[in-house]
């Protein structure tokens, strides 16, 4: 089980990541609570808190009558700092070409783009030629663009990147690559504003990679200029734990409903007994019933004294009675949205991944398909997180899939036999495509699967769970690749 990492945590580290960063440089103002609590979506208490660990930490100081402003210095060079991490850069713009064309592309088709408050701006900036000091305005459109798409998963990886993307140093370094690529951009706004999607993937997915290879371009030119300068050593950037993660007792709860609406607990079948439980999962007891209460609450399990805990199908008054919960709710929601993201996301990580399953692997898989408890399209999704990279590609898929993977939020009003089908004949078929080597098929048919997981989840959201906000939340095309 992944320990719990607090909201606080997250939104800290963040802030504290833009400020050594340069994205929010020395002598800036700070953000406001207010617009701390509108941009990380989070309450007045975490964003009082988060600014006042920065005060006291020395990253921020307080102004009589003003905004805190920033006043952390640095503890290195800027390119010192920039050359003990060009491994990870490098992986990290490569996996921007790929993952950022998809958001793009699609988060423009929901939303005007002539409406988000810098689009003016931005688009006066880059007509007359943009500056160095000028480098915040693309990331403030794109976070303003993925904020009017409505999908908060969207803005949380724009973040992670943009927190370890240094990106005022590549701006503003001298005859900077970056800065050139710029002056091609002539067409970026004609490209967004394009409603053919396909074609707006793919000149995004060229303006990324000419990016990562500006990017590239930089790096090697410091590392002719620093060539005899010891580095300090670099921490990894962190990918773990993207989208925060819950409690422990709260993972436990997930991994059994996965279980019980997948037919590895029979319903009106015993659970297993507490310590099982304890022993299975390596935490105390304490953790094993504060999950089954959980589980109890939910309505998909229901306890019998001394004897144990027997799994059952939730009603449809339970699931509207644990949606009406506001934390519920916004799980609910976050489902929908992971979903939505995964539809994107699948096909294009399966084309890369595909090429590199071994005949062994293939073969270990068909055995795998087999066994009874097995669940075919888990198998796959964790052979295909395997083999993608670069490594923050593989961890933004393997997080965005666990965050779906987790299924209480949904009625599933359908009989589990013809849900566990349904699941199975498309991975089946995603697995057929594989063997016979068919690269495309393999990858429409993970992208077919969540995305129709994703309609029919919004369907029920709609109809059992009357949450009008799944309305507002767009099926994605299929077929970028």
């Amino acid at each position: 089980m992944e320990q719990y990492e607090t909201l606080f945590s997250r939104v800290y580290q963040d802030l504290k990541g833009r400020i050594v960063t340069g994205q929010l440089p020395a002598g800036s103002d700070f953000p406001s609570i207010q617009r701390l609590r509108q941009e990380y979506q989070i309450g007045f208490r975490t964003a009082k808190e988060v600014t006042v660990r920065l005060r006291e930490d020395g990253y921020i100081a307080s102004r009589d009558r003003k905004p805190p402003q920033v006043c952390w210095e640095g503890g290195m060079p800027a390119a010192l700092a920039v050359l003990s991490h060009r491994g990870h850069l490098s992986e990290l713009y490569d996996a921007l070409a790929v993952v950022m064309p998809l958001l793009s592309s699609f988060a423009s088709q929901t939303c005007d783009m002539r409406l988000l408050p810098c689009y003016e701006q931005t688009k006066r900036a880059m007509h007359r030629g943009i500056k160095p000091h000028e480098w915040g305005l693309m990331p403030r459109l794109c976070r303003e663009l993925f904020q009017a798409c409505g999908n908060p998963l969207f803005s949380e990886v724009y973040a992670r990147f943009n927190r370890y993307s240094h990106l005022p140093f590549f701006f503003a370094c001298d005859d900077s690559p970056l800065l050139a690529q710029m002056d091609r951009y002539g067409d970026f706004f004609a490209a967004l504003e394009n409603r053919n999607i396909q074609e707006k993937y793919n000149w995004l997915t060229a303006s990324y990679l000419r990016t990562a290879d500006a990017v590239r371009m930089s790096l090697r030119r410091l590392e002719a200029e620093y060539r005899d300068v010891a580095l300090p050593p670099a921490e990894p950037f962190q990918w773990k734990s993207l989208y925060g993660c819950d409690p422990i007792y709260i993972q436990i709860t997930q991994d059994l409903i996965t279980k019980i609406n997948t037919g590895v607990y029979p319903l009106e079948q015993y659970l297993p007994h507490e310590a099982e439980l304890a022993k299975a999962y390596g935490v105390s007891l304490t953790t094993v019933r504060k999950a089954l209460a959980e589980l109890r609450w939910l309505g998909y399990c229901r306890t019998l004294n001394v004897k144990g805990s027997i799994a059952q199908r939730r009603s449809i008054e339970t699931a509207r009675r644990t949606v009406r919960n506001p934390t519920r709710k916004r799980d609910a929601m976050r489902y929908l949205y992971g979903l939505q993201f995964m539809a994107l996301l699948a096909g294009p990580a399966a084309r890369l991944a595909a090429p590199r399953f071994t005949a062994e692997e293939k073969a270990a898989l068909a055995a795998q398909f087999k066994r009874p408890d097995a669940i075919p399209l888990i198998l796959l999704v964790e052979c295909i997180g395997r083999h993608l990279d670069p490594e923050p590609l593989r961890a933004i898929f393997l997080e965005t899939e666990h965050l779906v993977r987790w299924d209480y939020c949904t009625l599933l009003h359908e009989p589990r036999s013809e849900r566990v089908r349904r699941v199975n004949h498309k991975s089946r078929a995603a697995f057929d495509a594989l063997l016979a080597e068919d690269m495309e098929t393999f990858s429409l048919e993970m992208a077919d699967y969540y995305r129709r997981s994703f309609q029919m989840v919004r369907t029920q959201y709609i109809q059992y769970y009357r949450l009008g906000e799944a309305e507002a939340v767009m099926a994605p095309p299929l077929g970028l690749l």
